[in-house]
């Protein structure tokens, strides 16, 4: 009987052949069905994202705050602002903007009160010697009175204070105004300035100025109508400032011209009209509600 040798087996034709199985195996199986099973055990990224409530958000936005230092300036009048520099406030608008916080809008004054926005206060309504109102006037009472009890000026928009001016002691002149200035994750700047002093309402609680890297919400109370800083009515003059535009006035020869003639009064912050909405965004259709008139404007504002 015939009996046949059995071929040698070669050890490395046995891995090779079990690595050519185990790969075709390998690529015959969708590879999701290997990860299902362990990414569906962790969030997805814009879950997380969705789980981050505001509180989180606004701490986030603050304990970024810590690394920006307000500076100290003081103008042409004496006025001590203790604010942050172009640079930082580049910064913390965008801080601002990514942070995913979005504002809601209120009317910085109790409506209960019918305050309105006379036609001689609103944007490019002439002043003296020429000279354009850059901001818009709200009376809590008719023809600027003194209102009989504090009428607390809110903000307007959810944010972080920039800027604070706190009028001294000792103004005779009434040169120095107490103000605040708050950056929107809206990415403008809003300041609220001519507020009260502490003894023009004698015994009423009072709210000290912020002081800049502070947060508020809309409709938080950031101070009391006043008179403070060259005006003889009770009024709240409310601004609304754009980086990119200050920086178009900043280069604008026009603009260069009207801060020379005019110093404190024309100095380019980017100051934009409140009532514009193609200008000043989604605040405008409320204040807008508060206008009597469109009243007259300084024609130079329209060439610049």
């Amino acid at each position: 009987m015939r009996i046949n040798k059995l071929p040698v087996v070669n050890k490395f034709n046995i891995k090779k052949t079990a690595k050519v199985i185990l790969t075709a195996v390998l690529l015959s199986t969708p590879a999701k069905v290997a990860q299902d099973s362990f990414v569906k055990n962790l969030p997805r990224y814009d879950e997380i994202l969705k789980c981050e409530t505001l509180p989180h958000r606004i701490e986030k936005v603050q304990k970024s705050l810590k690394n920006f230092i307000p500076i100290t300036v003081i103008n042409e009048r004496g006025g001590v602002s203790h604010t942050y520099c172009v640079e930082d406030l580049k910064k913390i608008q965008n801080i601002l903007k990514t942070s995913r916080i979005k504002t809601s809008y209120v009317f910085p004054i109790d409506s209960a009160l019918h305050p309105y926005i006379p036609s001689t206060g609103q944007f490019g309504s002439p002043r003296p010697a020429g000279r354009a109102h850059l901001g818009l006037d709200i009376y809590p009472r008719l023809y600027g009175r003194k209102p009989p009890k504090p009428v607390y000026i809110t903000s307007a928009t959810d944010g972080v204070v920039v800027s604070a001016k706190k009028s001294p002691e000792k103004d005779p002149k009434n040169l120095i105004a107490n103000s605040i200035k708050i950056m929107s994750p809206d990415g403008k700047m809003y300041s609220y300035d001519h507020m009260a002093r502490p003894e023009d309402y004698n015994g009423s609680k009072y709210f000290d100025i912020k002081a800049p890297g502070e947060y508020v919400k809309a409709g938080d109370t950031i101070g009391i109508v006043g008179r403070t800083g060259e005006t003889a009515v009770w009024h709240l003059h409310m601004g609304v400032e754009d980086l990119n535009e200050m920086n178009r006035q900043l280069n604008n020869e026009q603009w260069q011209k009207l801060h020379k003639k005019y110093g404190v009064y024309a100095v380019p912050r980017g100051q934009v009209d409140p009532l514009n909405k193609l200008k000043a965004g989604e605040i405008s259709d409320i204040l807008n509600k508060y206008r009597i008139d469109k009243g007259p404007k300084v024609d130079y504002l329209d060439k610049l």
